[in-house]
């Protein structure tokens, strides 16, 4: 499948009642038990599918995706490279449905998610990212993770996140069953915090050298401090690294625990220059 220069375009002769749009942009729909199927032998050198994106004048919202799958549809779209500029998101997988990108390459650029789930998705792949990349730029975030719902999207140790913007955040973490609960205890492997926040122990890199990303985003948690953390800890993927450095939460709650728990946040002389250039 091949498909490039596919634009979105307002065209206020094609709206409404509430002169919204009624148009879009995307390579692939399936809806209502549908399936579509467009496999790859093999990954191509350069996006197959190639989308820009656009703003509704009236709603002021970015429209345009990649791939949609809605109401149990189905797409198989293995070892395809799916970009989209500007668009809402590039693969959306709602209300039972299952899209299967493995093998493949995910580039999105913009302001939305670029995996896009709800609490109506499939609890088991409804998106399936193994052996395959998400690249993000601009505003990016990459997708909603789930405590409760771990498997929506299916991730394995060679799905690889390449970071183009610092302006991106990886995951937006939530808890649909409960009360949302960060443990930080400096373990490895799946139970890191790197992996807890990003769901999985993925592979993160940034291709043209970006540093300030972040891995996840939370709202209304509670954060418990189960080990030291040192904001001086340069080791990427440390639990201190992550910590002070790749983790954004807001509305939230900090517990230290008393026996095992602390935060040191010295710096010395050359950290504290280090983030003074970023700035002045």
């Amino acid at each position: 499948m091949q498909i490039s220069g596919l634009e979105f375009h307002y065209d206020p002769s094609r709206v409404d009642a509430k002169n919204v749009s009624t148009d879009n942009a995307g390579a692939a729909y399936a809806d209502n038990g549908g399936t579509i199927t467009m496999n790859r032998t093999s990954l191509p050198s350069a996006s197959n599918i190639s989308i820009t994106g656009g703003i509704d004048s009236q709603t002021n919202k970015n429209v345009g995706f990649g791939l949609f799958a809605d109401n149990g549809g189905k797409i198989n779209a293995q070892k395809n490279w799916i970009k989209v500029t500007d668009g809402a998101t590039n693969i959306a997988s709602i209300n039972g449905a299952k899209i299967d990108l493995e093998g493949g390459k995910i580039e999105y650029k913009g302001k939305g998610y670029a995996l896009y789930t709800d609490s109506t998705s499939s609890s088991s792949e409804a998106i399936n990212m193994k052996d395959a990349t998400l690249t993000l730029d601009g505003k990016a975030v990459g997708y909603v993770y789930d405590q409760a719902r771990p498997n929506v999207i299916a991730f394995n140790s060679n799905t690889n996140i390449d970071v183009l913007s610092d302006d991106v955040i990886i995951s937006d973490l939530k808890n649909s069953a409960g009360p949302l609960v960060i443990d930080v205890e400096n373990k490895s492997g799946n139970n890191s915090l790197k992996s807890r926040l990003l769901g999985g122990n993925v592979n993160v890199t940034s291709s043209n050298g970006k540093t300030d990303y972040k891995y996840a985003l939370i709202d209304d948690a509670t954060v418990q401090i189960k080990s030291a953390i040192d904001k001086a800890n340069l080791i990427s993927g440390s639990d201190s690294e992550v910590f002070t450095k790749r983790f954004l939460y807001q509305n939230s709650r900090l517990h230290i625990e008393t026996e095992y728990g602390s935060i040191n946040s010295s710096l010395n002389t050359a950290q504290i220059n280090a983030i003074d250039n970023k700035f002045f």
